[in-house]
């Protein structure tokens, strides 16, 4: 990368391409998309048509990229995914991205969350302190949506990048009300 970086300096050209802005993420799913997408661009289709098309191919049921849950969020979250990985493709950093999203399609701001967090789980911190900043979700809301996509409880329950501090961390998938027969105990008290 550094390399690249000084080969870029040297040339007077600057590299915002995503795969470099991207490069701490290299083992997230969403960098796999990033290079499908560049590798469409490089072929010669125009950035959004590539972002169109290669989410359409990478969410079709025989592509092997992605696995089943990533091809689902995907599809149930088509406009939204083409909204954030246009940002990504753009040159923008995830929390920028995010942000942007979220700005454009703000009655998605949820989706925009599940999208960034299941292609991206690693940088779900970074992903919340820009949703948070938008003011369109609760952090609460926002940390529930982070962990169902697959963030790391750990990840989302200490300071997020904008300064504040994430307290409520909600109880694991089976565990709490109504969860009687889900195998994490329900905590519902007796009405008897």
């Amino acid at each position: 990368m550094f390399a690249s970086m000084a080969q870029s300096q040297e040339t007077g050209h600057q590299d915002l391409r995503a795969s470099a802005v991207l490069i701490d993420a290299v083992d997230a799913p969403g960098y796999k998309v990033i290079q499908e997408i560049e590798g469409a661009i490089d072929s010669g289709e125009d950035e959004s048509a590539a972002v169109q098309n290669t989410l359409v191919k990478l969410s079709a049921s025989e592509d092997e990229t992605l696995t089943i849950a990533q091809k689902d969020v995907l599809s149930s979250y088509m406009e939204v995914g083409k909204a954030f990985f246009n940002t990504l493709i753009g040159g923008s950093e995830l929390f920028e991205a995010t942000f942007a999203s979220i700005e454009e399609l703000p009655a998605s701001a949820g989706d925009v969350i599940t999208v960034a967090v299941t292609f991206f789980p690693e940088q779900a911190g970074e992903i919340l302190a820009a949703a948070a900043l938008t003011g369109e979700i609760t952090q609460e809301d926002a940390i529930a949506l982070a962990l169902l996509a697959g963030a790391n409880p750990e990840d989302v329950s200490t300071e997020t990048a904008a300064g504040g501090d994430i307290t409520a961390v909600p109880a694991p998938l089976g565990a709490g009300v109504g969860a009687g027969g889900a195998g994490g105990g329900d905590t519902t008290a007796s009405t008897n």
